[in-house]
Order: structure tokens, then sequence, then C-alpha cells
């Protein structure tokens, strides 16, 4: 995966480069109280124009950066923290707590906005990202998942296995992790994450979606299941095959952001109910979700069953298996 640090350089002030080159450190604090500087860390600064127009997640970067300056001894970037360098979903933002990974408890000396673990330290892998030293990319994962929902673990590990991605890793580099990690806890919590993960998942909400979906008992639909009509191929996010209805999962980002709509996000929303019409002439039914329908269970089960959608499923705990790409099914008249 392409880290978020190769977008984010290095561009804080420190107090005592700032002095060592015979500036003064009042002056910079003096400036941060005008509003001319942002403070990152104690003795850490970046002009307010910058900081400003950063994204959260590369906010973190210079956080991190901050921080790990001011860090004694062995550690790695680890947890939330190494997820922002990895470009993971729900990574630690803007002035969060720094995540630390060190050989034993405590690490040095305790500082406010430090979390420091040694879960496995001495069998995590050390990588350097653009100087910062940190977990590999399945620890990452792992340490990620372990701290969160099933729903947001999947999204995690759907995420670092995609298939559209050229730099994805397999599902068997993440079990291999697993049993090298050899956690005294969560590894139970953690094999049903990556047992139910796929390289299928479109997006971090569809993966939350089918979480959703398997947790409140319903048959797990197939993803990305292929069509074709006389306008040509598509793919629907979910399908139920038992019932012949197809899903479809609508972020909010596809309405507001440029990348998607290309300035017009009516034209965005023309497009989607021209697809839905495609899709509705070939299946049974199609069922559109949404993130907050997906985050209210009582909700999403009442329009799962309105939709037919049938209850039951297979248990995966424990299993360890790699998810096939589906074949493309064609138009219901053919």
């Amino acid at each position: 995966m392409k880290t978020l640090t190769s977008a984010v350089p290095d561009v804080l002030i420190h107090v005592d480069e700032a002095e060592s080159a015979g500036g003064s450190g009042r002056a910079l604090r003096d400036a941060c109280r005008r509003g001319h500087l942002v403070r990152v860390r104690r003795g850490s600064y970046c002009l307010r124009e910058v900081w400003d127009a950063l994204e959260p997640g590369e906010r973190h970067i210079l956080t991190i950066r901050a921080t790990i300056r001011r860090v004694r001894g062995e550690f790695l970037v680890a947890g939330t923290s190494a997820a922002a360098i990895w470009g993971l979903p729900y990574a630690a933002r803007d002035r969060s707590d720094v995540s630390l990974l060190v050989p034993y408890p405590g690490g040095g000396s305790s500082e406010p906005g430090v979390r420091r673990s040694c879960v496995s330290f001495d069998r995590a892998e050390r990588f350097d990202v653009d100087g910062i030293p940190v977990t590999g990319l399945a620890r990452t994962v792992l340490d990620h998942a372990r701290t969160t929902s099933f729903g947001r673990g999947v999204a995690i590990a759907d995420r670092v296995q995609w298939r559209r991605d050229p730099d994805a890793i397999r599902l068997e580099e993440l079990w291999a992790e697993l049993d090298r990690a050899a956690f005294a806890r969560g590894s139970a919590a953690l094999a049903r994450v990556l047992a139910f993960s796929t390289s299928l998942s479109d997006s971090v909400g569809e993966s939350e979606g089918r979480a959703a979906i398997h947790a409140l008992g319903f048959e797990t639909p197939q993803l990305q299941r292929g069509w074709q009509d006389d306008e040509g191929g598509m793919e629907s996010d979910y399908y139920w095959e038992s019932v012949d209805v197809a899903g479809e999962f609508d972020g909010k980002v596809k309405y507001t952001r440029d990348e998607y709509t290309g300035g017009d996000p009516s034209a965005v929303v023309w497009r989607e109910k021209r697809r839905e019409d495609r899709l509705r002439r070939l299946v049974s039914g199609v069922l559109r979700l949404v993130t907050d329908e997906v985050r209210n269970p009582l909700l999403l089960a009442r329009i799962l069953s309105d939709a037919g959608i049938p209850r039951g499923r297979l248990s995966l705990e424990g299993r360890r298996f790699v998810t096939t790409e589906p074949r493309a099914r064609g138009s219901r008249a053919s």
C-alpha cells in the first residue's frame, strides 16, 4: 500500500533547532500565541496555513514526527498511529495520542499524548517508512483490528487485501502474522475477523455493511456479482441468490467529493438511478443501504427483513479460507 507519509513532508519547526541556529524559542511561542504557528507537541510547531491545509490523518503524521523526536530507547510506531502511516481506515487523526510498541511496560518516562504497549514487541517486524520506525502492514492490521469492533476490523482486513490495489497483501500473510504474534488475548476475535475478510469489498462502508448483516444473523451476500444487459456490464455490491435480491451501499463521499462528482453531485444521483433501474430489470428486488442504517442494528434488521433476506448463516469461527472471485452472471433474459 502507498503510505501516507510520502504525501506529508516534514515541515515542523523545532525549538531546539531554531535556538541552535541563533533563533529564539520565545519568538516561536509568541508566534503561536498570535496564531501564526500551531503547537503540534511540546517544542514543535507548524505554520498555521500549512497545518490548516492538511487532512486529519496527515496532521497525525506530523504529530508522530514531533513526538518520536523526544522518545528515548527502542520503539516502533504502532496501533492506530501505524494505521495512519499505512493509510488504513479508522486510523488516528490530528493530535490523537501517538501509539508506540516498546520492549517493556512504560518504555521510558510517561508523557501526555503517548500510548505505550509492549504486546509481542519481540515478534514484530520493523519497517522504516520515510524515517519513521513502524510495525509492518500485516502486524499493524492485527494491532489496529484488536482495538475495535468486528465490523471495523473486517473493513481494515478487507482494505489491505483489496483486489484493485497492486500492493495488496494476501490473506495467508495475515494468518501467518497472527501465528507469529501469538497474542495472549484477542487471537480468537482476530481469527473471526480474518476468516470473514475478503479481497472483494470495494469500500469501507461495504465491509461494515457485510459484517453488520452477518452479525445480525442474516444470510451473508455474495459480493461484486457481475451483470450484463444491453447497455453493458456492471456489478452489484451485494447479491442474495436465494431471494434474487441485489444490494447497493451508498457512502456519503460518492455524492460529496469532487473526485467522484466532478463538481456536479446531481450527475452522480442520476447515474445511480439509471444503474438501479438497470439492476431492477435483472433481479426481483434492489436493496439500498447507507452508513446510518448499517450502524443501527434494529433499523438494519427491519430493512433486511422487509426485503425478504433470510436468516441463518454458516459459522466461520476459527476457519481459514481464501475467498474466491465471483463469476459474472448474464442477464435474466439470456
